[in-house]
């Protein structure tokens, strides 16, 4: 009895990672709409972040170059949204691989406890 039980306990566990994993696939869809939503204000798709910030840093030094306080500011500002916004398509990417790993172990705990229950 003792084994059904410790199996039923592993299955269950590994059904509740599976969920948390598409839980978390979810909300990276979600998060990932809104950051590109918000990069539409600069003109920037998701997939050119990287690229938007390395230009944006370039403004960045021929603003300070020219010495020019209202261009500065405006590149100081430009930069840091880009940089945030690059460290949120980062997260983002963190939190769906992780979300699929979950799904891959939650899927391992499933087959060992209905193996287990089964070998009793």
């Amino acid at each position: 009895m003792g084994l059904k039980m410790s199996a039923l306990c592993i299955a269950i566990v590994g059904v509740v990672a599976i969920v948390f994993g598409i839980m978390g696939i979810m909300e990276a869809s979600k998060s990932e709409d809104k950051v590109a939503e918000e990069l539409a204000a600069y003109n920037v798709e998701l997939c050119n972040v990287h690229a938007a910030y390395g230009q944006a840093s370039a403004t960045l030094g021929q603003a300070m170059q020219s010495g020019d306080a209202e261009k500065i500011q405006d590149a100081r500002l430009d930069k840091g949204s880009l940089g945030l916004a690059k460290s949120n398509v980062g997260t983002i990417k963190f939190l769906r691989n992780t979300a699929i790993l979950e799904i891959i172990a939650g899927a391992g705990f499933v087959l060992a406890g209905v193996g287990l229950f089964k070998r009793d």
